[in-house]
């Protein structure tokens, strides 16, 4: 029976090992990714009573304005292969109920890359234009819009070999950002050590069950017409299935004592970006915008 169990879990662990290394020189030589991240959607004025509301009058630049929402995007080179020769560049169109106050690049990565915004207020659009762009290459823009557009009435487009005509947008993730100055005081965790002892235990108890399963521990049935049912190998069955959770426990287990002693460990990894510290930020809430005028009206009894 171990002979068996040993050949079988060598076969499925040959055919697992192939369809992964297949699958990444696949996605190595074909992919071609282009992710549009939002990074920050902020109403600017969403903490002020409406009552003070009421009675100020707010100006962005000398144009009255009732709502005002910043939005900050990271659009990311995801895949395998640099981007370059773009038939039409990369395009946000926004709804015609906003209006565009202000667009601004705030970061590159690499620096010395070129993108150039460009804005189109009478389609309510931006576009980028970069003439190449690596894998994991970026860059970050920020848009001070007046008007509340929803996520999803945020259309990215781009016309360009082997990419979708639309970019689904995806929110970044805390995970996702590698700050220039890392956070100091990570260390042992020992919580998570705690509770990879305990996987890896299960995992040996689990192994130990499997391997010393008696032969004859399970009942034989005399009926003639259930004597089929005792030629079924359960035992095997059951050996094999432990020594699978088992192994799946202890590499789980393994993993997490990794992570609780060097710290961020993922799996699968996700995309990092390494950004500034003022901008190391998934941030939905309030933020400040320093250019907005803001005065209180006097009312109209006075």
């Amino acid at each position: 029976m171990e002979n068996t169990l040993v050949a079988l879990a060598s076969i499925l662990i040959g055919v697992a090992a192939t369809f992964i290394a297949s699958r990444h020189y696949y996605r190595r030589s074909v992919d071609k990714e282009l992710t549009p991240f939002i990074q920050l959607q902020s109403n600017v004025l969403s903490r002020i009573d409406k009552e003070v509301k009421s009675d100020l009058h707010i100006e962005y630049k000398g144009t009255k304005v009732d709502n005002l929402q910043q939005v900050q995007f990271l659009i990311a080179n995801t895949g395998e292969r640099a981007l370059r020769d773009v038939i039409k560049p990369l395009s946000l169109k926004l709804p015609d109920t906003v209006e565009i106050m202000d667009a601004a690049i705030l970061h590159i990565f690499p620096e010395g890359r070129e993108v150039t915004l460009t804005v189109s207020k009478n389609d309510c659009s931006v576009n980028f234009d970069f003439p190449l762009l690596n894998k994991d290459e970026f860059f970050i823009f920020k848009l001070l819009l007046k008007g509340e557009p929803k996520s999803k009435e945020l259309n990215f487009s781009i016309v360009a070999d082997d990419l979708p005509p639309r970019l689904n947008i995806k929110r970044l993730d805390y995970s996702q950002i590698e700050r220039e100055e890392k956070s100091k005081g990570a260390g042992f965790e020992l919580g998570l050590f705690g509770a990879s002892l305990a996987l890896i235990f299960l995992s040996l108890c689990m192994a130990i069950l499997a391997h010393y399963i008696a032969p004859d521990s399970l009942p034989t049935i005399e009926s003639a017409s259930l004597a089929w049912v005792n030629s079924i190998p359960f035992l095997s069955i059951a050996a094999f299935v432990g020594y699978a959770f088992s192994g799946i426990f202890g590499l789980i287990g393994s993993m997490m004592m990794f992570a609780s002693i060097f710290g961020e460990f993922e799996f699968p990894k996700s995309k990092k970006f390494k950004l500034p510290k003022e901008l190391a930020t998934t941030s939905y809430g309030f933020r400040y915008v320093e250019s907005v005028a803001v005065r209180e009206v006097e009312p109209a009894n006075k």
